[in-house]
This record gives structure tokens, sequence and C-alpha cells, in this order.
């Protein structure tokens, strides 16, 4: 009989620890949720702050690439026409190697009130930009 409720108070504990570890495991998923959701909320308020203070001619420009073919813009000229993005072509890496282009394109990011998205057309095999230089890779990209 005492062996009998040994196992049933053991039963009970194990049962009793599994509904506290899964408690404790969903009052920790509810809280990175919230979490979420106020980062969600905070960036979505800085975003409505954001375009409230834009003229319609800064929501335009967003809207648009700037295509940049022959050297690296620099943030006036990004900032003049408001570019949402911009794309970068061959000529815009000529006499460029990885740290003088990073520090370039650290200093677009600071110097625009909205950071532009940075492309570049790079294709591999007969459209190289970026890749066509050792500075940027020892072989050229190929084509897939």
């Amino acid at each position: 009989m005492k062996r009998k409720r040994n196992i049933k108070k053991t039963v009970i504990l194990f049962i009793s620890a599994g509904i506290a570890i899964l408690a404790a495991g969903l009052i920790l998923l509810r809280s990175e949720t919230v979490q979420n959701k106020i980062h969600e909320f905070a960036i979505e308020k800085k975003t409505d702050e954001i375009m409230k203070g834009m003229s319609e001619e800064e929501k335009v420009g967003q809207l648009f690439m700037g295509c940049f073919y022959s050297s690296l813009p620099g943030a006036d000229e990004i900032e003049e026409y408001h570019l949402g993005s911009i794309l970068l072509f061959k000529e815009s890496f000529k006499n460029m190697d990885k740290t003088s282009l990073a520090a370039h394109l650290k200093k677009i990011r600071k110097e625009c009130f909205i950071p532009p998205v940075i492309a570049v057309d790079e294709e591999g095999g007969t459209v190289n930009r970026l890749s066509a230089y050792t500075a940027f890779r020892n072989k050229p990209f190929q084509s897939p």
C-alpha cells in the first residue's frame, strides 16, 4: 500500500513538473511574441513619422532606382532625387578596392536621410561588373 502511494506521488510529481515546464515555455514564447510585436510597432511608428514628414517629391523619389554607369554616386546626388535605391555598373568600381568601396558605401548610407538599397548589375558570364576587377574577386563570376 505504501509503495503504491509512493508511485502515485512520483507520477503526480512528474506530471506537475511537466506542466510547470510547459507553462514556463509558453510564457517565454508569449514573451518573445510580445517583444516582436512591440519591435514591429516601433518600426511602423517610426516609418509613419518619417513618411508624414516627407514631401510628395521625396515619396515618389523613393520609388526610383538611380543607375550610375560611370562612377560611384555621392550622397548629394542620391539626395537630390530622393532615390530609394541605386544600381552600380562596371565603371563605378574602377580604381577601387574593397576597403575604399566599403568606406564610400558606408558614407552614402550615413549621409542620406533614408539610406538607399544598393545593387550591382552582376549576372556572371558576359555580364561582370564588380567581379571583373581582381581587387574584388580573383576570377569573374561564371554564367550559370
